[in-house]
């Protein structure tokens, strides 16, 4: 009797628990639904595929792409050789100093353990400084920062392309979209670029990407490959910034120097030019520098020659009315033979003869960026003439040149 009245009891008790459960369970339910209701969610459109897909393009292929590049310059077998060699190691050395490579990317090229260095391991910002620093590639007219013009189409513009197009895409970061106009032209361009690196088997690469479907956890991986991409960009330019600041006050004391030197003698020669001519070979951002009547000789030329041997930037160099003869000018020779930024070059007004001159043609049979040479009121002779003549005869590239006495 007890016993049925105490299971009588014990179902009670289990059917209100079980009531409350269900209860609970509804409510918790319906909290759920309402949440999830008014949580806010990021469905794929058209615009944010279209940004998925460039950043995938820019991601796999461009990185891919610039590392069949440096492959090409700098062989898998030969880059350790290659990065413990100097001037490559120097110079690689530099730009860890000044910032521009990071501990992370330093330690991809110099790695701790006896692990062999690969460029399989290189990410498209450690591949875009290496390209720019340590493959003898010359800049665009435009700069590595800028979009050349269309027709431009070397190696260097395409490598340009690249890093342009990186920094528009990830423009367009905040709303993770681009409309089809800009896709389309944005799409195009890179294209053209990586088929100009690599060639046409990429072309087929491309048009698969370009249709191929994209799940929302690939979207997010490639939009977050390449926000941390232009992260790595941001800390090499502020490394550039910092470095630049050093520069800007070398370049301060060497002006304050000239300024004394101008207040003794009111003009600087020789030792003043020589004390400039380093910070000027550092600086890629100068187009025009004037040092006409400066009493500078053959010691300022040389001094001038070797520093601006690799800047890639001066368009214009005027040193007319100064002292410079034979051996300046063969110092001056030397830089233009591996020069191709330099458009006009005023040597007129100096002591120049045959042997300057001959040397100034000799250099320039193979330079196509010279488009203006004035060698007037020097001492040339016939044979500097002839030269000079023999070397400029049917040259298109040079528009303006004056060797009258």
């Amino acid at each position: 009797m007890h016993n049925e009245k105490a299971w009588g009891l014990v179902k009670c008790f289990s059917a209100a628990l079980a009531a409350n459960f269900k209860m609970a369970a509804m409510t918790q339910l319906a909290k759920h639904m309402a949440s999830s209701a008014s949580a806010p969610s990021f469905p794929s459109t058209k615009e944010t595929i279209n940004y998925a897909r460039l950043c995938r393009l820019l991601v796999d292929v461009g990185t891919q792409v610039l590392r069949y590049t440096f492959d090409a310059i700098h062989s898998p077998e030969e880059l350790h050789t290659v990065l413990n060699r100097n001037p490559e190691h120097a110079d690689l050395q530099s730009l860890r100093k000044k910032g521009i490579l990071n501990p992370t990317q330093w330690g991809k090229l110099y790695p701790a353990t006896s692990s062999p260095v690969s460029s399989a391991d290189f990410d498209i910002t450690l591949l875009m400084v290496l390209l720019r620093n340590i493959c003898g590639l010359v800049p665009p007219n435009t700069g590595w920062d800028n979009l050349p013009p269309a027709a431009d189409m070397s190696k260097e513009a395409n490598i340009a392309r690249l890093k342009y197009y990186r920094n528009t895409v990830y423009g367009h970061a905040s709303q993770a979209s681009v409309d089809d106009a800009k896709f389309n032209s944005y799409w195009q361009d890179i294209s053209n670029a990586i088929v100009g690196l690599g060639g046409a088997d990429y072309g087929a690469a491309i048009g698969k990407l370009k249709i191929e479907s994209l799940d929302p956890d690939k979207e997010e991986h490639y939009r977050q490959q390449l926000k941390e991409d232009m992260r790595e960009m941001q800390e090499n330019i502020r490394g550039d910034i910092k470095q630049l600041r050093k520069e800007f006050g070398k370049v301060s004391e060497k002006v304050d120097f000239l300024t004394t030197q101008q207040d003794e003698t009111n003009r600087p020669g020789d030792a003043g030019i020589a004390a400039l001519a380093e910070s000027l070979g550092r600086n890629n951002s100068l187009k025009r520098l004037d040092l006409s009547g400066n009493n500078i000789g053959d010691a300022g030329a040389r001094a001038l020659a070797e520093c601006l041997r690799d800047n890639k930037s001066l368009t214009k160099l005027c040193l007319s009315s100064n002292g410079i003869s034979d051996d300046g000018a063969v110092a001056l020779a030397q830089y233009l033979k591996g020069n191709a930024s330099l458009e006009k070059l005023d040597l007129s007004r100096n002591n120049i003869a045959d042997a300057g001159a001959a040397a100034l043609a000799d250099c320039l049979r193979d330079n196509t960026t010279l488009t203006t040479l004035k060698l007037s009121d020097n001492n040339i002779g016939s044979v500097g003439v002839a030269a000079l003549a023999n070397c400029f005869q049917g040259r298109a590239t040079l528009m303006d040149y004056d060797s009258s006495q």
